[in-house]
């Protein structure tokens, strides 16, 4: 009734049909009853989505609902590389590099294993930016470059301006300011061919940075529009 109520805007749900799916699972093993795999994926599906929408405020009811996901997929089956994938990002944005760096590590071999060359690129990419993190600078830059490989190879997309954008970021960490900026366009032109906001932001922050880096004043005005975009989509953390 929910799902169908609420039918284009099910994902603001998410969290409301987690529970009663989740609690309809738990009572009918309860009570013995088998058959029961379309209950289990329609309880995966719900949390899932729980996880994917609550991450940005609640990180530790994220993990909460990707443990589930993972306790009620099997070993092989096909889902767990992206739970897995969304399980790192719910401990990298707590701060727990050195599981997050496993959890990538694992979801980037279960998205090899089952032929999705776009996962693996995403992994890869997160993956780089957690050992950049721990400090790992010469195994972070060879991930990432990986990274582009695969996605360069793939139908454009929003994991390939994201992967543009972490190199930029690279590159103006090393003080190569000119590499970053054109990187950054790639990215920026990318991320407003798809409409992505939150990339739009990120693209124009980090283009503003290295411009004023390079000493370009016009870079303030990237930074300030790049505010400007994530506050009109709401992304506190692109705000920040």
């Amino acid at each position: 009734w929910i799902e169908r109520l609420a039918v284009e805007r099910v994902a603001d749900h998410a969290e409301l049909l987690a529970h009663h799916y989740g609690h309809a699972l738990d009572l009918s093993r309860a009570a013995g009853r088998e058959g029961l795999d379309e209950l289990e994926e329609a309880t995966r599906r719900a949390l899932m989505l729980a996880g994917e929408r609550s991450i940005s405020l609640d990180v530790a009811r994220a993990t909460e609902c990707f443990d589930r996901v993972l306790e009620l997929l099997p070993p092989n089956h096909p889902d767990r590389a992206s739970a897995l994938f969304w399980k790192a990002i719910a401990a990298q944005d707590a701060g727990r590099y050195e599981e997050a760096e496993e959890l990538y590590r694992r979801s980037m071999e279960a998205f090899r294993e089952g032929g999705d060359r776009i996962g693996e690129g995403m992994s890869l990419n997160r993956l780089s930016n957690v050992l950049w993190e721990r400090g790992a600078y010469a195994e972070s830059r060879k991930h990432l470059e990986e990274s582009v490989e695969i996605l360069a190879a793939e139908p454009p997309g929003p994991e390939l301006a994201a992967c543009y954008a972490s190199s930029a970021s690279a590159r103006i960490l090393v003080g190569a300011f000119d590499e970053a900026i054109g990187l950054r366009e790639r990215a920026l032109e990318l991320a407003r061919r798809l409409d992505a906001g939150a990339l739009i932001s990120r693209a124009l922050s980090y283009r503003g940075g290295a411009r004023c880096c390079s000493g370009d004043r016009e870079g303030l005005d990237d930074l300030s529009r790049a505010l400007e975009v994530a506050e009109s989509i709401g992304s506190s953390r692109e705000s920040a």
